[in-house]
């Protein structure tokens, strides 16, 4: 593969333009969950219901390892499903937080 210097240049040129095009992006997922507190006189602890919630976490694997972060309602969690949207196509399509 022979290409000059200015062809190399101008080629990685473009590539950074395509970068610049995506826009922010984020790896893992949004999980939706409702959580009991333990406390007996709450109505959470009644059986039929589903917990406090939503609750919406980012989750993503670092190193090997599981991470989660919530993600309060508002702003944030918006920006949070477009970049994770925009890192995995499709993903969140036909869930609850695509339909939210």
């Amino acid at each position: 593969m022979d290409q000059s210097l200015p062809d190399l240049e101008l080629r990685r040129n473009n590539l950074f333009r395509q970068l610049e095009g995506l826009g922010d992006f984020r790896r893992g997922t949004i999980s939706v969950n409702y959580r009991k507190c333990g406390k007996s006189n709450c109505a959470c602890a009644r059986k039929d219901h589903p917990g406090h919630g939503p609750q919406y976490l980012w989750n993503v694997s670092v190193g090997g390892k599981t991470q989660a972060r919530n993600l309060p309602i508002g702003p944030e969690l918006e920006k949070a499903e477009r970049e994770v949207e925009a890192a995995n196509p499709g993903l969140l399509r036909g869930s609850s937080l695509a339909t939210k």
